[in-house]
């Protein structure tokens, strides 16, 4: 049985890490997920510092741009030049609609950049496209421009030292619509463009 992969999840808003989780949980993708809520932590996860000593490697960040303290790009910046972390594929799940930062991020070595879903089925598709980029290795590029053929781009590997959570399973997550309003109005197709 193959090991699971851990992903980092670094996302301020509640209702999109609940959506995210819930989206995962219904496609049954077997994963660790680790959501932190700012880059300080998300570096102080990576580097195995603080309250995170015991973490994991990650095999992917799920990285949002709009973040308190440190925006999404600079963490990106810092990830991608740093020796210990540029290795580890970034994925960029964000609102920001905006042409320039999509060009910047994949620039500096994303593997996909991702408008935050705004009805359901499109967190479904995240969801597939994950387990595409943990099963096979490679992503998608979504949303290619005119002319421009959709890109498959590889996945580095990474080896995870030990749990810190338990893997997503089938059903284990089905709270968005519990716990959040703006969240069930999202996955029932209604906009919520609140971030």
């Amino acid at each position: 049985m193959a090991r699971l992969k851990h992903i980092l999840y670094v996302e301020d808003n509640v209702d999109d890490i609940l959506l995210v989780k819930s989206a995962l949980a219904e496609r049954q993708v077997e994963i660790y997920l680790h959501v932190v809520v700012n880059a300080v932590l998300a570096f102080s996860f990576l580097a195995k510092q603080g309250a995170y000593v015991d973490a994991p490697t990650v095999d992917l960040v799920i990285l949002d741009i709009n973040l308190p303290i440190i925006n999404g790009v600079k963490a990106l910046n810092i990830i991608k030049t740093s020796p210990e972390l540029r290795d580890i594929p970034v994925l960029i799940l964000t609102s920001s609609e905006r042409s320039e930062d999509r060009n910047l991020c994949l620039r500096m070595g994303v593997i996909a950049y991702h408008v935050k879903p705004k009805v359901w089925d499109e967190y479904l598709h995240l969801a597939d496209t994950l387990k595409e980029a943990i099963t096979t290795g490679c992503v998608a590029e979504p949303e290619p421009e005119a002319g421009r053929p959709v890109e498959r781009m590889p996945v580095k590997k990474s080896v995870s030292e030990k749990s810190a959570q338990q893997p997503l399973a089938k059903g284990s997550e089905k709270t968005a619509e519990a716990v959040s309003g703006n969240a069930s109005d999202k996955k029932n197709g209604k906009s919520n463009t609140s971030k």
